[in-house]
């Protein structure tokens, strides 16, 4: 009786959570995934472009009725409280290693959906607080005559992962005229990026280095371009390479384990001694 309980419930929850997301696709044949796209990459910048392929309009009771909350696949939604709750999505691109970066949108296309109303967000809470406890506050954004967010992509600090600089870029895919009570949906956003001479942070000033096999995954999952803007000599694919090591000549027994450690892991490494290396080297 419990276990069939306990596969009831999560058969509920399975539909509840599937009822509260039924995704309307913008292109029958596409995936509901929001999809980037690199379409070109050149030493002075690239040309991404930004697919949005379903969203949902799940409803919620405020104190004007009934609205609902604009979602899109794997996208978070506003966290600024009291405007309209929509969503937005954020990626990552491998940069020069210098300079900074500039982004606009130089392209996209929408639909139309009228006579929407949308609930405004309950902002970024805590997860101590129970989000139907927090009421639905609406703020000045409800009384612009503009579509909102007017803009629609955002640049972030330039960042250093390892040995790779990267910008994190946001776009907001959706747009609201809470007077007209108009929602656009970019189903597709063209993105130039140019990169700039101009002095920036976290600047790296490092000479050729090669990546081991295992780093390649990561910044090949971490950013969009990495393959097109692969800068670096990767080690051969299935060699992860040699490690020597020159070491102390009192510190001999403790490397021992971390030696055994890095050949149980395929890796050929060397320990040199300081004594053997001879002042001249």
């Amino acid at each position: 009786m419990k276990k069939f309980t306990l596969i009831s419930f999560l058969l509920i929850f399975c539909f509840v959570g599937f009822a509260q997301n039924s995704w309307i696709k913008l292109n029958a044949s596409s995936d509901v995934e929001p999809a980037f796209q690199v379409l070109e990459s050149t030493s002075d910048g690239m040309v991404i472009k930004l697919t949005v392929n379903a969203y949902a309009l799940n409803e919620v009771q405020t104190p004007r009725g009934t609205e609902v909350i604009v979602k899109s696949p794997e996208c978070p939604n506003s966290y600024v409280k009291g405007n309209p709750n929509l969503p937005f999505i954020t990626t990552a691109i491998n940069i020069p290693d210098q300079g900074g970066v500039k982004a606009e949108i130089i392209s996209s296309s929408f639909e139309t959906i009228e006579n929407i109303n949308i609930a405004p967000s309950k902002g970024s809470l805590l997860r101590t607080i129970d989000p139907t406890t927090v009421p639905y506050e609406y703020g000045k954004a409800y009384q612009i005559d503009e579509f909102l967010p007017i803009e629609q992509i955002e640049s972030g600090q330039p960042y250093i992962l390892r040995s790779l600089r990267g910008l994190n870029l946001t776009l907001f895919p959706f747009q609201y005229n809470a007077v007209d009570k108009e929602l656009r949906i970019f189903t597709e956003i063209i993105v130039k990026i140019k990169y700039a001479q101009s002095p920036s942070i976290n600047e790296i000033y490092l000479s050729k280095i090669d990546i081991d096999d295992e780093f390649i995954g990561v910044y090949d999952k971490a950013f969009l371009n990495y393959r097109e803007s692969e800068k670096y000599t990767p080690v051969e694919e299935g060699a992860p390479g040699n490690i020597l090591i020159i070491c102390a000549d009192e510190y001999e027994a403790a490397m021992a384990d971390f030696i055994t450690w890095k050949h149980e892991k395929g890796i050929q490494t060397e320990l040199v001694l300081m004594s053997t290396v001879g002042s001249s080297s």
